[in-house]
Order: C-alpha cells, then sequence, then structure tokens
C-alpha cells in the first residue's frame, strides 16, 4: 500500500511541477520575442538617422565652403589694417554654429536675385555681348498764350505781336506730344575696348505749317548720334554730340546724363547756357579720375543770325560770308 502511494505520488509531482513552471516558461519566451523586435527596429531607426545626419552634415560642409569663398573674396578687398582688425583672436577661437551659417546663406539668396534683377533691368537688353538701353519719355503738354505767336512748344520770344495787330488780341491754345523724346544706348567690349554707341531724337522738326490742323504730324529729328570708344586712359569720338561748350556735371562724357542741361518744357527758356549739338571729332585723355583733358575740332560753320549787324557800307560782301539765315552752310 506505501509503495502503491510512492508510485502515485512519483506520478503526479512532475505533472504539478510542469503545470507550475510552464506559464511562467512561455511569458519569458514572448517578452524575448518582443524585445527582439523593438530592438530590431530601434537599430533600423538609428541607421536611418545616421544616414540623414551625414546627408546634412554634407549640406552643412558645402555651405561653410560657398560662405569662406564669400569672406575671402570680401576680406581681400580690405585694406591689410582692415583686415587684421576682422581676423578672429587665436587665443580664443569662436565657432559658428552650421545653423546660423545656412540661415545666413538662405538670406543672402533673394538679396543677390533682386540685385541681379535690378542689374539687369538697368542694363537693358543683352544682345551677345553688347547691352542694348532703350530710354526716353512721352510727354503730353498744353499751350497757352496770350497772344498769337504760332509757334510750337518752343516760343518765338523774338516775333511776339504786339496789340495792334489782330494776332496780338487772338490767343492760342495747345495740346501736343511734341516734347516726347526717343534714346537708344549699344555698349559692348572689343578686346579689352569699351565702345559705346548712341542716337537721340525728337519731334522738334521743321513742321509744316498746318501741323495743328489734323494729324499733328511733327516732323521726328536727330539730336544726337554718336560713337565713343575707350581704351585705357584714352577716349575717342565722332559724331554728332553736346559740345564741350556745353558745362558737365559729371567728368566730359557726352551722354546727357552727365551734362548740365535742363529740360524745360518750353525749349526756348533755356537762358545762359552756351551748347550747340554738331557733328565733331574729340580726342580726350583720364590721367586719373578726376581730371582730363582733351581736344575736338568741332562744325565750323560761321553763324551770325540776328546776333551781329554788319555795316550797311559792307553788308552786301560781307553778308554772303557768313551764315545768316540765308546762307545756310557758308
Amino acid at each position: 500500500m506505501i509503495l502503491l502511494r510512492a508510485l502515485c505520488l512519483l506520478l503526479i509531482a512532475p505533472t504539478v511541477i510542469w503545470a507550475q513552471n510552464s506559464p511562467d516558461k512561455l511569458d519569458s519566451s514572448t517578452s524575448s520575442t518582443e524585445l527582439a523586435g523593438e530592438v530590431k527596429a530601434l537599430r533600423e531607426a538609428l541607421l536611418q538617422t545616421q544616414k540623414q545626419v551625414a546627408v546634412q552634415q554634407r549640406e552643412i560642409e558645402t555651405l561653410k565652403v560657398q560662405s569662406n569663398a564669400g569672406s575671402l573674396s570680401a576680406s581681400n578687398q580690405l585694406s591689410p589694417t582692415e583686415r587684421e582688425a576682422s581676423a578672429p583672436d587665436s587665443a580664443s577661437p569662436s565657432i559658428q554654429p552650421a545653423s546660423l551659417s545656412t540661415a545666413a546663406y538662405v538670406r543672402q539668396q533673394p538679396v543677390q536675385q533682386d540685385q541681379e534683377k535690378a542689374e539687369s533691368l538697368v542694363e537693358g537688353f543683352k544682345i551677345g555681348d553688347a547691352i542694348l538701353t532703350p530710354g526716353g519719355f512721352v510727354d503730353l503738354e498744353n499751350i497757352f498764350r496770350t497772344t498769337n505767336t504760332q509757334s510750337n512748344i518752343a516760343t518765338s520770344f523774338a516775333s511776339i505781336p504786339f496789340g495792334n495787330t489782330p494776332q496780338g488780341n487772338v490767343s492760342e491754345f495747345r495740346t501736343t506730344a511734341q516734347y516726347s523724346r526717343l534714346n537708344l544706348m549699344v555698349k559692348d567690349k572689343y578686346r579689352g575696348n569699351d565702345i559705346t554707341g548712341y542716337v537721340e531724337g525728337d519731334f522738334s522738326g521743321n513742321d509744316a505749317p498746318g501741323v495743328y490742323q489734323s494729324v499733328n504730324p511733327h516732323t521726328f529729328r536727330l539730336r544726337l548720334y554718336f560713337g565713343d570708344f575707350k581704351r585705357g586712359k584714352w577716349e575717342f569720338l565722332g559724331g554728332q554730340t553736346w559740345s564741350w561748350m556745353t558745362p558737365n556735371r559729371t567728368g566730359i562724357g557726352p551722354i546727357p546724363a552727365d551734362l548740365a542741361i535742363t529740360y524745360n518744357e518750353d525749349q526756348n527758356i533755356g537762358v545762359g547756357l552756351a551748347y550747340t549739338r554738331a557733328a565733331e571729332i574729340r580726342a580726350a585723355y583720364h590721367a586719373n579720375a578726376h581730371w582730363a583733358m582733351g581736344v575736338g575740332i568741332e562744325n565750323s560753320n560761321q553763324f551770325i543770325g540776328n546776333f551781329v549787324a554788319l555795316p550797311m557800307a559792307f553788308s552786301s560782301t560781307v553778308g554772303p560770308q557768313f551764315d545768316n539765315g540765308a546762307q545756310i552752310g557758308a
């Protein structure tokens, strides 16, 4: 009986022990599987993060190289004293975060694009290496005079009618775009030489007597037309341009923006301004940015007009020798 009980106990005990230990072992196996999965996921995420950091690091290095190149070009323009003052102290080096360099580079991009756009608008249109810059303005003008001078936008002060004439008792009123002006400048470089061509015209030519009667066909006239050649400190010009008798605001250049001329709605009120716009050839030497000298050969037409009164005894013999309005090109 005792032997039978011992045999039963030996058969039942392993079953109880296995029943007690089996859930723990199952939970432990499941936890190990989940932990291995999480570790694998973390490794993959870490690998992906390392790849992203490597890409960002390459971009930062590229931006640093571009920033250093810009700083080097700027420092080359500084004087030795300014370069030494702007150099960092080797005893206390400062490290600029890459994010700041990146932000500075990003901020510079729109500014550079705006500057390039502004320069392209100022320069004009490029055809090959040449730059074409059209210019001018459109003008709408009202003219009212208390007498009928029969003038266009330039008042003929020498022929204002008196009050004892019909024209002196009739006013005049006109609306016109005659004062409009057009110009074109072409710049190019050829073998280290600066070449400039300029043409300018307006609508104050010799109008027909009935110009205001229907379609206002004002005649287009040539004002300026010249070619300018610069090589080093030398400058040569040929064509129709403002004379050197006309004062300049800047240097001795021929471009109208450099001249001390006025833009009056009445073209005949430029009092005290000595000028001609005639054909000429001239050469100039620019010693530096502030000093230049030159010599020019201009139109030698001997015009006396209404400014010189010839002696009555010699008017028939001396008069034809000058351009007095009747002897054109004498």
